[in-house]
């Protein structure tokens, strides 16, 4: 598999002879007391910036007048030298060859493997990188080498999507952390949560146990994420021994008693619920936005009223001014006055992502006019995404008939933002499923004016290393057969992908689909979210081409719809207005009938349903998420035709 990511770049090397305190280690016994003075020396002037010299002097050392163990150090020392002027091939050369004499000074030898680790992840050869770190023995070395270590293995491991190994690595490195405020502050406290919770609960126990001692305050706020973890999933008892645990181990930071205290304080007061009470928050003021709003509560009252069901339901209605962190307020205010059942919101994602994360905490079932741009395992069964979540939308191009259509092969291309990770998460869980093969990953910076530097890195068009030779050839014969070439490449692209999922708005995608064109990337499949039912992309297929969206057909629409909306608003409904019209006729069927004395009973009401028809669509209840049906949609010139998958 080969992909284009950005990466947390931590490479660092070691010299030998600038080390403190090791374990069991006399240098006088391995090294002659000459050799030491020469090495010693030799590091003052590579510290002084004079590296030209300092390989000078280390070439001076004859290997003939020094013992095995005095030229590993040497050759180490070497290999240092040509990473820090940028020759890591030469830097690898000499760690190769200083390993092979490395004796019985093991601090060396996990210093020269580390060394070679780093060259060779340097040199974008990471199974090899990984390979040679785990020879490395850390007991070796002191807590400065071990930050070292550990910043190339949480690099490595990430990379790979290892979390057992990122979380360890993140522990260790954060250990010295005295408050829950500075983990917060942490710039991979949020990759230190998501590989946590994505472990099993018997890896997240072994890591709380195995820590416990040395990193007490990061191991005690994992502590309190496992907590809410369980809660969150149902599991109250799990929660309370965690809590319990927490109490004994960690009663004397401060920040634990805060959490406990409010924690119970939750427990007991947000259990309580009103099946007839209905929350509803959107932006009714706050600028153009506020238009919008006032269109959803013109498809809720439609509902309430056309249905013609005396469910006797309280609406609340909340104006969040288009502030998420007042939303996530009035989820709290909703629950905790009017015990609410379910919230209808998220007119916008960001709104979305807070009241849902708010709303998640309490047990409250969470409808939102928009996509939820959350980890999965944030997600559950109390989230409803009316437009298709992202889990809704790659569940339906990655289906056997899709695949069928499109081809396993998958390239994502995709905006670095909370919403394009949500994405390829996704994508990358169905390629370690084996449910696809995913060859190229790209992505490009939100808000962009051209996206040249990040299609030609996604198809290997920026001359790596690995295709120096291939540079050659295709150098010779551009060189004979000049004329026949349109030279915009020194090289042709790599495209090993049969189809690129884009999750872009529709004006960069009339961007981004040429621009691969232009680099000779011809005959591949785009496909969009649901933004692109767009009249752009309908207006330039000339220029893109072979284009599609997953979405829902509207020729399945109910036209009756239309025409009971014109009778109560005399006008005819937009996409907001039919959304939140399906948001209250979802909310009457899952409360009509309903009593409830507790959440658990919501909880278990939604679990058994498995399935709620709508009015745009179905959503069906799978791997414990509500993943709505929905159509791949070909894009043309003449407008939007469902694909019939055989």
């Amino acid at each position: 598999m080969r992909l284009v990511l950005s990466q947390i770049l931590f490479v660092f090397l070691l010299i030998a002879c600038t080390t403190g305190p090791i374990k069991v280690l006399n240098q006088e016994k391995h090294y002659s007391s000459e050799f030491l003075k020469k090495m010693e020396s030799i590091q003052i002037i590579y510290k002084d910036g004079d590296k030209q010299l300092a390989l000078q002097k280390l070439n001076q050392i004859s290997d003939a007048e020094i013992s095995n163990a005095e030229k590993a150090k040497k050759y180490n020392f070497i290999g240092v030298v040509f990473f820090s002027r940028g020759n890591i091939d030469k830097a690898i050369e000499n760690f190769q060859y200083a390993k092979q004499f490395v004796e019985k000074d093991y601090h060396l030898a996990s210093q020269i493997n580390l060394n070679l680790a780093s060259g060779y992840f340097k040199a974008n050869q990471y199974d090899l990188a990984r390979s040679i770190l785990k020879s490395v023995n850390t007991d070796y070395f002191n807590d400065r080498e071990k930050d070292k270590y550990y910043r190339l293995n949480l690099t490595l491991a990430n990379q790979r999507g290892d979390a057992k190994e990122t979380v360890n690595s993140l522990v260790f490195l954060m250990r010295d952390l005295k408050r829950f405020s500075a983990i917060e502050d942490y710039q991979y406290k949020e990759l230190l949560t998501d590989k946590f919770r994505s472990l099993s609960p018997s890896e997240r126990v072994y890591v709380l146990e195995k820590y416990e001692k040395d990193a007490p305050v990061v191991v005690a706020y994992l502590g309190k994420q496992e907590v809410l973890q369980r809660f969150y999933e149902g599991d109250k008892s799990g929660a309370d021994d965690v809590l319990e645990w927490l109490v004994k181990e960690f009663s004397n930071i401060e920040e634990v008693k805060t959490f406990v205290a409010d924690y119970q304080f939750r427990k007991e007061n947000f259990a309580k619920i009103n099946s007839k009470s209905v929350g509803v928050i959107i932006p009714l003021s706050g600028g153009k936005i506020a238009t919008y709003g006032k269109s959803v509560l013109a498809g809720i009252n439609t509902a309430l009223e056309a249905n013609n069901k005396d469910l006797g339901l309280n609406v609340y209605v909340r104006d969040n001014r288009n502030n998420q962190y007042l939303g996530k307020k009035m989820v709290q205010e909703l629950v905790m006055k009017h015990h609410v059942s379910v919230i209808i919101g998220g007119l916008v994602p960001k709104l979305a992502y807070e009241e849902y994360m708010e709303a998640r905490k309490y047990g409250v079932l969470y409808i939102s006019l928009s996509q939820v741009y959350a980890d999965r395992q944030d997600k559950s069964h109390l989230l409803i995404e009316l437009q298709g979540s992202v889990e809704s939308q790659i569940n339906t191009i990655l289906q056997p008939k899709a695949l069928d259509y499109f081809g396993k092969k998958v390239g994502v291309f995709y905006p670095w933002d909370s919403r394009g990770k949500s994405y390829l998460d996704e994508m990358w869980g169905h390629h370690n499923a084996g449910n696809i093969d995913l060859k190229a990953v790209g992505n490009f910076d939100v808000g962009a004016k051209q996206f040249t530097e990040p299609v030609k890195e996604m198809l290997w068009l920026n001359n790596p290393r690995e295709r120096k030779e291939e540079l050659l050839i295709w150098k010779e014969i551009r060189d004979l057969e000049k004329r026949n070439f349109r030279i915009i490449n020194e090289m042709p692209p790599i495209v090993d992908f049969d189809w690129v999922f884009v999750p872009s708005l529709p004006t960069d995608a009339v961007q981004i689909i040429p621009t691969f064109k232009y680099f000779d990337a011809h005959k591949l499949k785009f496909i969009g979210g649901p933004s692109w039912r767009n009249r752009t992309l309908k207006r330039e297929q000339g220029h893109v081409g072979n284009s599609y969206l997953v979405g829902n057909d509207i020729s399945d629409f109910d036209e009756s719809f239309k025409q009971l909306y014109l009778k109560f608003n005399k006008r005819t409904p937009k996409l907001v207005d039919t959304l939140s019209y399906e948001s209250m006729l979802l909310t009457q069927k899952i409360l009509e009938g309903e009593d409830f004395s507790k959440r658990d009973e919501l909880d278990r009401k939604l679990i058994e349903m498995k399935k709620i028809k709508g009015l745009i669509s179905n959503w069906t209840l799978a791997g414990g998420l509500w993943l709505k049906d929905m159509d791949i949609i070909k894009i043309s010139s003449k407008g939007f035709n469902k694909v019939e998958l055989k």
